[in-house]
């Protein structure tokens, strides 16, 4: 009995040292990355603000009140993703607005999200045409927004051609108030379609479901891990 005691005792004290020594190594690696990063080291705070207004300053895009957003204007000009005045994707040549020719919107496949400027579809049509192509896909839309986008810089290009470009998956979103950030919306009416959401609120660590009271999340090696 003695020995079963003592070996307990042991137990008990080696859980008691591993803990302690985990406890230890937690705190070191929450306090090392804060410093790492630039944040204080011993304020408790819900660390998905900072992520929140990080994440909008470094976006693409820019809130928009009508679409809910757009890609930012003037953006990584000289990159390989650069848009010009309204967020126009740029082509091969154009650094600036071309009117009358002809106007692309549609979602992240329209952008371009992932290739090169003179790698969308819009701009290889532009070579293929010899016509200027105004690339005003955004990602992420849904056939609603892309079909307001188009509405929206008609105006301004006054284009011979309009085309859409959509998947099924825009379609889905339609259905959406929010779709990543907030966004308008239609409904069915006695008089025909009705907009909703319009002017979108504007973006909020609400979206991203700041009521969770979650303590892990005050925690910046927990939502750092989470985040990556």
């Amino acid at each position: 009995l003695l020995v079963n005691i003592n070996k307990s005792r042991s137990a008990i004290k080696n859980i008691a040292v591993l803990g302690t020594s985990l406890l230890i190594c937690g705190i070191l690696l929450e306090v090392g990355l804060r410093v790492v990063h630039g944040l204080p080291a011993a304020p408790w705070i819900d660390y998905r603000q900072i992520y929140f207004d990080r994440h909008m300053a470094a976006s693409a895009n820019s809130y928009d009140e009508t679409l809910g957003w757009v890609l930012t204007e003037d953006r990584g000009l000289g990159s390989d993703f650069s848009t010009i005045e309204h967020g126009i994707r740029k082509n091969n040549r154009d650094t600036v607005l071309i009117k009358e020719g002809i106007l692309a919107t549609g979602d992240s496949f329209t952008a371009g999200s992932e290739v090169a400027n003179s790698e969308s579809w819009p701009a290889h049509l532009e070579v293929l045409l010899d016509r200027p192509v105004m690339n005003g896909g955004v990602g992420g839309y849904g056939t609603d927004q892309i079909i307001l986008r188009a509405e929206k810089l008609i105006p301004k290009l006054s284009p011979k051609i309009v085309i859409l470009g959509f998947l099924d998956q825009d379609i889905l979103r339609s259905g959406y108030s929010s779709y990543g950030a907030q966004k308008p919306w239609y409904s069915f009416s006695q008089s025909g379609l009705e907009l909703h959401n319009v002017p979108v609120p504007l973006p909020s660590i609400n979206d991203v479901n700041a009521e969770d009271k979650n303590p892990f999340f005050y925690s910046f090696a927990v939502l750092k891990s989470l985040a990556g």
